[in-house]
């Protein structure tokens, strides 16, 4: 039995850079058995990436990650978690943080996420095993956008920090954190190391655009998407060359249409998304779809 890592829960708050998939609830539903099913011969195809422990709804995992037998997993991702956590221990700390479909009242997305901690994007054969394995699950999952960075790149470009005011006995430390740009109706969250765009977004902004964008590399997926990074390494996300070629990249996509957590109340384009199924079968978000229920 692999044993669970004593110092997980610690690392599980430690410094990481983690892809997250925005994917259709709806969708997620739908497709059911046959997603999850794929979805768990993509972990257990490469042993680097296949998880030790896994729980539903819990930190830290109770269950062992057994290859030969995914019937109990299976069971979690169909019918009974709302979210799972994976993780895998050694040699490098990984977790995979999955929604799966079964509560929509967030809203109409899912978030689906694999993050690795920092030193592990130190080889450069890690960081191209990782964007592998990222195309991989951007193929699978099918979602309508993703990005690939570092905590504290996220951070800096999606945290909102209010401070304790002068004479307060904490002047100058966090009183709080809150989340900015999180929402992709509202816009796109930002620039990142690794950018998927689906064909909605290729459709609205215009393919020529994606094709002729600054970026470190370039890559058309098979369905339309497109991937566009902004450096070899997630970790050179604070040189200055990266920096501008972010800016570049956002002016030659659109300002218009990124999110800025230094213009938060401006409005944003976005596509026409079609949330129609949720928003008329869903109840305001608050249950499954009859149709969807098993």
């Amino acid at each position: 039995m692999t044993k669970k890592d004593p110092a997980s829960r610690k690392r599980f708050y430690g410094t990481f850079v983690s892809l997250a998939l925005y994917v259709s609830a709806t969708d997620i539903l739908e497709r059911g058995d046959d997603l999850w099913q794929n979805f768990l011969k993509i972990l257990i195809e490469d042993e680097n990436f296949t998880p030790e422990r896994y729980d539903p709804d819990e930190e830290p995992p109770r269950y062992v990650f057994e290859k030969s037998n995914l019937s109990p997993i299976l069971k979690f991702l169909s019918t009974e978690g709302e979210s799972i956590l994976f993780e895998r221990y050694n040699p490098h700390y990984l977790f995979y943080t999955i929604d799966t479909g079964s509560i929509v009242a967030s809203g109409p997305d899912n978030s689906e996420r694999i993050s690795a901690e920092e030193v592990y994007f130190q080889q450069k054969e890690n960081i191209d095993s990782f964007l592998s394995l990222s195309i991989r699950l951007y193929s699978l999952f099918q979602p309508f956008y993703g990005r690939a960075c570092h905590k504290d790149d996220m951070n800096m470009q999606n945290t909102i920090y209010t401070h304790f005011p002068p004479g307060h006995p904490n002047a100058g430390k966090v009183y709080s954190m809150t989340g900015f740009g999180g929402d992709t109706r509202k816009g796109i969250p930002g620039v990142y190391w690794a950018n998927f765009f689906s064909k909605i977004y290729i459709d609205t902004i215009g393919r020529g655009k994606f094709l002729t964008a600054p970026c470190y590399r370039r890559e058309e997926l098979s369905d339309g998407s497109f991937l566009l990074l902004t450096s070899e390494s997630p970790l050179d996300w604070e040189k200055p060359e990266v920096q501008e070629l972010r800016k570049a990249m956002r002016t030659h996509l659109g300002y218009e249409y990124f999110c800025d957590i230094n213009n938060r109340d401006r409005t944003c384009k976005v596509p026409k998304f079609d949330f129609s199924v949720w928003e008329k079968e869903c109840d305001h978000g608050m249950k499954i779809p009859a149709r969807l229920q098993k």
